[in-house]
């Protein structure tokens, strides 16, 4: 199984598990984008340097509910020693992870 395959595996469980814990609550557009795209390139999409405190509706819904275990930031970081992020892309998923337990804290 290559990484690509193992990323989007782990994505979709993640996802799984978080619409599971939020009835009605739907990943759609995210698993869509991951169907016409690819996991990697989704994650990489979504941490782009220029857009690091800019929040994804998704990501605040996880983190409302605690759930940032799920978040595609959660899992870029988790897969950190696979070598198919940067790491720019590392620390962008760090620092949104931070700003919202931050923010959550308030």
């Amino acid at each position: 199984m290559t990484f690509e395959q193992r990323f989007k595996k782990d994505m979709l469980a993640r996802f799984d598990r978080a619409e599971a814990a939020m009835p009605g609550y739907e990943f759609k557009v995210i698993r869509d984008l991951i169907e016409t795209h690819g996991a990697v390139a989704t994650a990489k999409r979504l941490l782009d340097i220029n857009f690091v405190t800019q929040m994804q509706y998704g990501f605040e819904a996880l983190a409302e509910q605690g759930l940032l275990d799920c978040s595609i930031e959660q899992a870029t970081i988790d897969h950190e020693s696979s070598g198919a992020f940067t790491a720019t892309e590392i620390d962008v998923a760090r620092t949104r992870l931070m700003i919202v337990r931050r923010k959550k804290r308030k």
